[in-house]
């Protein structure tokens, strides 16, 4: 009977671990990437209603390139600006579908609220 409450508990345990894991992905892996690019005109951002995200609000989108730099003290990667985008619909919680406006975003870019 021991033997089958501890084998319960750490089935209960492991599986508690795994669906957090699915959150700390989300919020810190995939926040404001740009997961697909649909028709060169529409970008699915993983921004969503628990970022804040609301129709209408403007993302600058960049990504970052390598400097190929081999100074000591230099910066490996510089972040370039690539383009603009408008959230046109909210998926959910975690996902928008936003308008490419200028620019040529790809896939895993990273997007960032412009601020007004």
């Amino acid at each position: 009977m021991k033997t089958i409450l501890i084998k319960t508990i750490a089935v209960l345990l492991f599986f508690s671990v795994i669906s957090g894991c699915a959150s700390i992905r989300h919020d810190y892996l995939m926040k404001g990437q740009v997961l697909d690019v649909k028709d060169d005109s529409i970008a699915v951002v993983c921004v969503g209603l628990n970022d804040g995200a609301t129709v209408g609000q403007m993302l600058s989108v960049y990504r970052f390139k390598p400097t190929y730099s081999i100074v000591e003290g230099t910066d490996q990667f510089e972040r370039v600006d690539v383009g603009k985008v408008k959230i046109k619909s909210i998926v959910n919680e975690h996902y928008a579908n936003a308008e490419i406006l200028v620019g040529e975003v790809h896939k895993n870019d990273i997007v960032q609220l412009i601020e007004d």
